[in-house]
């Protein structure tokens, strides 16, 4: 056994060196060859010249990759007139692909928000369309079941004697027939028999009025005229009727009457109107007369007048 004189560890006796510390153990002899010597340097010199040349042949080969590269890079600037890196402003006009990223993924929840808002207006509209429609179906309903009742509304009632105009009041001397015109709204198109009654009012004072129905040899029973009137759909129209009364003054005298108009025994409409004092100073003195009443002085210019 050989022991290190530096870390007096126990070795082999073949060992030339320490196997803890590799010291060289204090046998072991060193080459005495001065030529061995001299070999062993020029073939680490040679070695590294070797390796040298390897590597700067490599140096050189990624040196020529970087040039062509570089002159790559330069003919697609010139190509396609890239930016300079260098210029902040053109910069910022051509943003990195970071940015160009971010700025797309704006743009497309910008446009999934405007389809999503798109989407719920259409739904919205969609459901109005609906409520109307159910509405308007309802309305069509209505409209039939009432048709079925009532096709038609009297909105207005006018009355005018044979030479005179439309109004409420009428004068005895000028009324021969009465002639009415009825303002129609007109719910459901066709023809229809609508009777007439026309009344006469016993009372000025509004108690215990009684009415006398007016009628000639045409009346209907229960009414004073009836006649078929043609009625438009879903339009307001005016239509005047068949004149009623006798050609003799003295069938209508003065007072307050009614006419009633009637159609699958319910009253469509109703009008209260007058027949007024004539004003013909010698036709008063002549129904005066013809009903037995002493003429009554009228002052007309200071003077006693008829």
């Amino acid at each position: 056994m050989k022991q290190c004189s530096k870390c007096n560890t126990d070795n082999p006796t073949e060992a030339k060196f320490c196997r803890h510390c590799g010291n060289m153990l204090s046998d072991t002899t060193l080459p005495d060859s001065r030529g061995d010597v001299e070999k062993a340097i020029r073939y680490l010199e040679e070695c590294y010249k070797a390796e040298q040349a390897t590597y700067t042949n490599t140096i050189a080969k990624y040196k020529q990759e970087v040039v062509t590269l570089h002159t790559d890079l330069d003919r697609y600037k010139s190509a396609n007139s890239l930016p300079n890196i260098n210029d902040d402003s053109k910069v910022r006009k051509f943003p990195d692909f970071l940015n160009r990223k971010y700025w797309i993924y704006g743009n497309i929840i910008v446009f999934l928000l405007l389809i999503c808002g798109s989407v719920y207006k259409c739904q919205k509209a969609n459901n109005r369309i609906s409520d109307l429609t159910y509405a308007l179906s309802k309305q069509e309903d209505f409209k039939t079941s009432v048709t079925e009742y009532k096709p038609f509304e009297i909105l207005n009632i006018e009355l005018k004697s044979n030479n005179g105009e439309f109004g409420d009041t009428l004068y005895e001397d000028k009324v021969k027939n009465i002639i009415p015109r009825i303002t129609v709204a007109g719910l459901k198109m066709g023809t229809y028999k609508l009777k007439t009654k026309y009344y006469k009012m016993s009372n000025w004072d509004y108690s215990e009025i009684r009415y006398c129905l007016k009628e000639t040899s045409f009346s209907s029973e229960g009414f004073s005229n009836e006649e078929d009137v043609s009625i438009g759909e879903n339009q307001i129209e005016k239509i005047t009727l068949s004149s009623f009364g006798k050609n003799d003054v003295e069938f209508w005298n003065r007072g307050r009457y009614c006419v009633e108009f009637w159609y699958n025994d319910i009253c469509y409409g109703k009008k209260e109107f007058a027949i007024v004092e004539c004003q013909d100073l010698y036709y008063r003195g002549k129904r005066s007369h013809a009903y037995g009443h002493s003429p009554k002085p009228s002052r007309i210019n200071d003077k006693k007048e008829w």
